[in-house]
């Protein structure tokens, strides 16, 4: 078996990173534990509490302005000798490490990715769900203004 796919050209590192971000934390440990039993990994860089700063544009003049900083967790691995990276916010140094360890075999197109691909899918499937009913409550508390203008 070659230790490359290409089918991971087909989920971007953005949506990858996304989804298994917001993914339940087992099932991110679950589809590391598949990375881990079939290759070699070593930690560079322990699951460590850091600070980000937050940055957002303002709506006026679009000028970028300091929101504030949110606590996260980063980890750096290798996976058959491809890097990883993981950067999350909270504290959870399991995930934060299974998150660097996806991150290497979807960056280096491990063949493992074959494999896990579907399932990250149905997680993106949970994920998208979610953000609709998030946006059905949302679209239930708008409040419609109606403009009554002056007639002489």
């Amino acid at each position: 078996m070659s230790s490359h796919n290409l089918a991971c050209t087909t989920v971007s590192k953005l949506e990858f990173s996304r989804t298994l971000a917001s993914a339940d934390r087992e099932a991110v440990l679950a589809l590391a534990g598949e990375i881990e039993r079939s290759h070699t990994v070593e930690l560079l860089k322990e699951p460590s509490k850091t600070l980000v700063m937050l940055r957002a544009r303002e709506s006026v003049k679009g000028e970028l302005f300091n929101l504030g900083e949110l606590l996260a967790i980063e980890c750096l691995v290798r996976v058959d000798g491809h890097p990883g990276i993981s950067v999350l916010a909270g504290s959870d140094a399991d995930k934060c490490r299974a998150l660097a360890l996806l991150d290497a075999a979807h960056s280096a197109k491990l063949a493992v990715m074959e494999r896990l691909l579907p399932r990250v899918a149905e997680l993106e499937e949970v994920r998208q769900g979610k953000l609709r009913q998030e946006a059905q409550a949302h679209a239930k508390t708008q409040v419609r203004f109606k403009i009554m203008e002056d007639r002489e």
